[in-house]
């Protein structure tokens, strides 16, 4: 066998090894089970919980899950505005940056996915499109999104659910 091969297989093992011993802290742990008996008892219903995710210079708005679906299962989403646009489309100013005023903020999203995607060359990720056709604010700070314990960056997709987003931490390219 190739020695890169099997150094490579060894690493895996390693790291799968060093992932089973870890354990969660008890406090983020306890805020998880709380959020999570939160989405439990969310009314089923023909709509789904948007959170705005805004990364700078990227043309994805945010993550899309059922009612009662863990966010672990949410998928990164760009919008077609064609019909109704996303709440944060406002008039642009230079002074004034209205562009993703609404980062992290969650609402009641009505519509549907398209059978299409999408590829936003800056974050280098191919993502499904969805159709929106209303928006009702659900919680103007409804906390983490993921994990307590994960960290916000604004030049990089940086809060992604396990299996998500394609990339650990993907840098975005401004195009300039």
């Amino acid at each position: 066998m190739k020695r890169w091969f099997v150094r490579g297989v060894a690493a895996m093992l390693v790291a799968a090894g060093l992932n089973s011993c870890v354990t969660m802290d008890p406090a983020v742990a306890a805020a998880i089970a709380k959020r999570d008996a939160q989405i439990a008892v969310e009314p089923l219903g023909d709509y789904y919980i948007g959170r705005r995710y805004h990364v700078p210079d990227t043309r994805f708005w945010g993550y899309l899950r059922k009612p009662r679906q863990s966010w672990e299962d949410a998928q990164l989403v760009i919008m077609d505005e064609w019909s109704v646009q996303v709440p944060d489309r406002l008039p642009e100013a230079e002074a004034i940056p209205a562009h993703g005023f609404d980062n992290n903020r969650e609402y009641y999203v009505y519509g549907s996915y398209t059978s299409k995607a999408a590829y936003d060359p800056n974050s280098d990720l191919t993502l499904p499109v969805f159709k929106p056709t209303k928006f009702v604010m659900k919680d103007g700070e409804p906390g983490f999104l993921f994990s307590p314990n994960q960290i916000y960056r604004s030049d990089a997709v940086s809060l992604q659910p396990r299996g998500g987003v394609p990339r650990a931490s993907t840098p975005i390219s401004t195009g300039r």
